[in-house]
């Protein structure tokens, strides 16, 4: 079956350097959720040039992402699946942009990916030799305000 990555960039940090809700975050991981199932979602860092004789600006981000699985029993298209799920993406892209105050926020759409859930190993506790002493929840450190 064919699928679909659907990927949104956006600041950590609204334009006066104040934390953006996890509230805010809950809902828009709930409305990726919504439309494709799941969400996954990391911090990361990003950089750019506004022009060639600016410096060089780096952000710190989130990035959330999803993966469609394009239906084959429908009576649309794989690709009307496909430019319906782009448009969502588009209209979601512009309230973050209008909401956070940013004149930009990246999504791509990427073509032909295939995903796999591997594994079938659930147990209660991951091998010692991977878990740290003292864990903090990850998402939970992502999101604090």
């Amino acid at each position: 079956m064919p699928e679909r990555t659907f990927r949104v960039i956006f600041p950590r940090y609204d334009n006066s350097d104040q934390p953006i809700k996890k509230e805010y975050l809950e809902g828009l991981a709930g409305d990726l959720i919504d439309r494709f199932g799941g969400v996954t979602m990391w911090e990361t860092s990003g950089c750019y040039r506004p022009s060639k004789k600016e410096p060089v600006m780096c952000d710190e981000n989130y990035v959330m992402e999803s993966v469609m699985l394009v239906k084959v029993s429908t009576k649309t298209t794989a690709w009307q699946q496909v430019d319906n799920a782009v448009d969502w993406m588009r209209k979601l892209a512009d309230r973050v942009a209008k909401d956070l105050g940013q004149d930009t926020i990246f999504t791509s759409f990427e073509t032909d990916a295939r995903t796999e859930f591997r594994g079938n190993n659930l147990r209660p506790t991951a091998d010692p030799k991977f878990v740290a002493e003292k864990a903090e929840r990850i998402f939970t450190k992502m999101t604090r305000n």
